[in-house]
């Protein structure tokens, strides 16, 4: 038996060679390779099961491959600081969301009118919005109630964590049940942002009457408009220095608009747009759609209390105020978070 082409593709049947056609050899022979073949060739034609050397990767896709990998490795980088902020940020809001609630538990311990009424001067109340603070200031524009300031000033400072500290205000609601009426509490929970901790000196009255950690007056014009609203302040007369505190971020409470609407009212600033004028915060603004919202009044100049920046001082027990052309106000604005709900008063 000779080893032909034909005689090893020859299949077995029942054990004999079986009779396979010259055509049927000839497909054979064009589309299989033997398995221990190493020639290009098989019974004289091209063998298409060729064994080929595997390619490696050029330097172009090398540098292409590094560049992209580079790119993602930037965009992840990026993403760590704003989440990190993020985090800080609703860490410190709920923070001082806490601390706020915790100031109203204090307010709630004085339900009775005479806490609330008779020392701004009021004998019923009169619907302003009025601070809490050390000492008032003559002319001007709310009276402030300094009975409460003494009575619950030293608790405004976290014991456990003196980085943060709550300043409450309350409007005063008329047309109430003969006998018995509602005060509005309004807290904000506060940050110290110009030095590391609050102390005693936060509590300090200062040269023009008021205390860091106490609401100050000013006066606000709001404007609604397509872009959200804006708002521009002016100082009054009895405390010029007050409209340095104003920065980004701030709550603006409305405290007497002259008609009552809009009184206890909070909104918040967003960015500054330069002399003394501030868009409103998302959430907190002035459109102006149909029907508009109501602009606290109605476009003319209303009172408005704000915390916004803190003194700079240093030290403890050190009410000077800075020399000239020191701001008497530094570093960002301390409010975190606000919380508002009522009391009931007899």
């Amino acid at each position: 038996m000779s080893n032909s082409p034909a005689q090893l593709h020859t299949p077995l049947w029942h054990g004999r060679l079986a009779r396979v056609s010259d055509a049927e050899l000839k497909r054979i022979a064009d589309t299989r390779c033997p398995l221990s073949s190493t020639s290009p060739t098989w019974a004289g034609r091209p063998c298409h099961k060729e064994a080929r050397a595997r390619r490696g990767f050029t330097f172009t896709e090398i540098l292409f491959a590094v560049l992209i990998l580079g790119i993602g490795f930037i965009l992840v980088a990026a993403i760590f600081p704003v989440a990190l902020k993020q985090t800080q940020a609703t860490s410190e809001e709920t923070a001082a969301a806490t601390i706020a609630k915790g100031g109203v538990a204090y307010l709630e311990k004085y339900p009775t009118q005479s806490y609330w009424y008779a020392p701004t001067g009021a004998t019923a109340p009169d619907a302003f919005v009025h601070p809490i603070g050390p000492a008032n200031v003559p002319g001007e524009p709310i009276p402030t109630n300094t009975t409460l300031w003494g009575l619950l000033g030293s608790n405004f400072i976290l014991p456990s964590d003196p980085r943060y500290a709550w300043v409450p205000m309350y409007r005063q609601i008329p047309n109430q049940v003969a006998g018995q009426s509602y005060v509005q509490l309004i807290v904000i929970g506060v940050q110290a942002r110009n030095r590391g901790i609050y102390d005693s000196a936060d509590l300090a009255t200062r040269a023009d009457g008021s205390a860091t950690l106490q609401a100050r007056p000013l006066t606000a014009t709001f404007t609604a408009n397509s872009t959200g609203g804006t708002v521009a302040f002016t100082a009054i007369a009895s405390e010029p220095n007050n409209i340095q505190c104003l920065s980004d971020g701030a709550f603006v409470v409305v405290a007497n608009d002259s008609t009552g609407v809009t009184n206890g009212w909070v909104y918040r600033l967003g960015t500054g747009m330069g002399n003394n004028t501030w868009g409103l915060a998302p959430g907190n603004d002035l459109p102006n759609t149909n029907p508009a919202p109501p602009v606290p009044g109605g476009g003319n100049a209303v009172t408005v209390l704000v915390v916004g920046s803190g003194y700079p001082d240093a030290t403890t027990g050190n009410p000077t105020p800075p020399t000239p052309p020191t701001p008497w106000y530094s570093g960002p604005c301390q409010d975190v978070a606000v919380y508002t709900t009522f009391l009931t008063v007899h």
